[in-house]
């Protein structure tokens, strides 16, 4: 496919953004440029249902800011996408045609279902989930939708937003128990005339701003360590005491918290009270979110498109690839790596020497993945950095607890160093975790050095076990193996220390 830049402008009822994408030559993708303007569309929306000339004046004021951005990088195309503001506009046909005038932008106005696909589609090509069901709150409407196996199974666009809710049933800024009542009752029961959201008992995925802001804000409260906001996990009651805590205090108050954007403080609170009000009728075992949304999933509409396919079928996988191209992975090593792993773990459990739980199998396969992204910045700290860079960037498909373990193991050097890696993060760990992933690292450890040269000379791997704890491991290599050997030797240690028993290498030249 064509290398191009594509810029999507979501033309939203509290804010307009305009997102740019790079697509190269492979299909790879990545976000460039996003930009944001506080608009609140839905409060110029008239008593007759119009949407008012200062209304219009903002939104073509607006746009007009983004021209120069979009010429300037030379965006091959821009797609707009208007919501609940302009859809509900009696005079939408007007506003399209002067903003088309003034700025030369076209947009879509989305229906509700269109909305709630577009969320959908985002959500499924980021999180690791393959059921649950996604809302997204907007100023002015609110889209929900189930999935399961990936598939869309229903979804439905509910005519209220964070604005909306605030101006119905908030007089002023703190909002007084009655009007809570009102609010959570009225919630209830429009969430509660959808039969198919009710105690389907799988997660809450949020979208958008107001899920951003929930979630920075429980982080900072409970000082959570590890980066990113993105399928980050919290428990429904967690979400009960985050606005209880926030009901608590003036808007004044609410505007200097860290986490919460300034211009969201008034209207947080019913934003908050909706999502927990639906993990509430949904049984949900616990509430997370994604970072991609609306525009994401008009992206990958394109990106699909253009290269013929329907979606991504395994997300991580495809995060892999996209890292393996930003770090300049070797995938030939990477390849290679992963087939010594996938014998050694054949062997150990074959001959009962070693037995590995499922989630430690994906672990260590994933991690021969990993293991080379320090490399790229540089060669003689590359433990170091790969730690720090799964540990800082946020993983489609990967949970946030798979994250730090996939780090642990893919940056393992020696026990000391795990456990001065891991000391910020240690209260998201066992005991028992923290010595299957010392275990882990020194396995990949081990599995790396036998490709010291990367010359692949490794053509069979076998593992037994002897008398007196003892591991035998001979390998049959296809050419000079004397910087393996060297290398292995000096790495088998960790297993030695981690299994408690003595470990033998044989290297034969065949």
């Amino acid at each position: 496919m064509t290398e191009k830049k594509i810029g999507i402008i979501d033309l939203g009822s509290n804010s307009i953004r305009l997102v740019i994408f790079h697509i190269d030559q492979n299909g790879q993708y990545k976000e460039l440029y996003n930009f944001k303007i506080n608009a609140r569309l839905a409060t110029y929306i008239d008593a007759e249902g119009n949407l008012s000339n200062e209304g219009i004046e903002v939104v073509i004021d607006s746009l007009k800011k983004f021209v120069p951005i979009v010429q300037f990088h030379q965006v091959a195309e821009t797609k707009g996408v208007a919501t609940a503001a302009i859809r509900s506009a009696k005079n939408r046909k007007m506003v399209l045609e002067a903003i088309k005038r003034e700025t030369n932008f076209d947009f879509r106005v989305l229906s509700g279902q269109e909305e709630a696909y577009y969320g959908y589609l985002a959500v499924i090509h980021s999180v690791y989930l393959t059921e649950g069901i996604t809302i997204d709150i907007g100023g002015a409407s609110t889209e929900v939708a189930y999935f399961k196996n990936r598939e869309l199974v229903h979804s439905y666009s509910f005519p209220f937003g964070a604005l909306t809710l605030k101006k119905r049933f908030i007089a002023n800024s703190e909002p007084k128990e009655s009007e809570m009542k009102e609010l959570t009752a009225f919630l209830r029961n429009e969430f509660s005339s959808q039969k198919w959201l009710k105690n389907k008992n799988v997660p809450v995925i949020g979208i958008g701003g107001s899920a951003r802001n929930l979630i920075r804000l429980h982080q900072n409260k409970t000082n959570y360590p590890l980066f990113g906001i993105h399928q980050y996990e919290m428990e429904p009651n967690e979400i009960k005491k985050i606005n209880q805590w926030l009901i608590g205090m003036t808007v004044s108050e609410r505007q200097k918290l860290d986490g919460l954007s300034k211009e969201r403080a008034d209207i947080i609170i019913p934003a908050i009270e909706a999502i927990y009000t639906l993990t509430e009728i949904v049984s949900a075992p616990f509430f997370t979110m994604s970072s991609k949304g609306l525009r994401e999933g008009v992206f990958f509409e394109e990106v699909f498109s253009n290269l013929n396919v329907r979606s991504f079928s395994q997300v991580a996988d495809e995060t892999f690839s996209k890292l393996a191209s930003d770090y300049k992975i070797n995938l030939k090593n990477t390849s290679f790596l992963l087939r010594l792993a996938y014998v050694f773990v054949s062997e150990c459990e074959a001959k009962k020497i070693i037995s590995f739980t499922q989630e430690e199998k994906e672990i260590l396969f994933k991690s021969t993945k990993l293991v080379q992204f320090g490399e790229f910045i540089d060669h003689h700290s590359s433990s170091q950095h790969t730690f720090y860079i799964l540990t800082n960037r946020s993983l489609d498909g990967i949970s946030h607890k798979m994250r730090l373990k996939l780090a642990c193991v893919a940056s393992f050097k020696s026990k000391k160093t795990l456990m001065k890696y891991i000391s910020p993060y240690k209260s998201l760990l066992t005991e028992e975790e923290i010595l299957s992933l010392e275990r882990l690292g020194a396995i990949l450890k081990f599995l790396y050095s036998l490709n010291t040269t990367h010359r692949s000379i490794i053509s069979e791997l076998e593992v037994n076990k002897k008398e007196g704890e003892k591991m035998e491991i001979s390998l049959a290599c296809n050419s000079d193996y004397t910087f393996e050997e060297q290398e292995a030797n000096k790495q088998k240690k960790h297993m030695e220390r981690a299994f408690n028993c003595q470990v033998e290498l044989s290297f034969t030249l065949v």
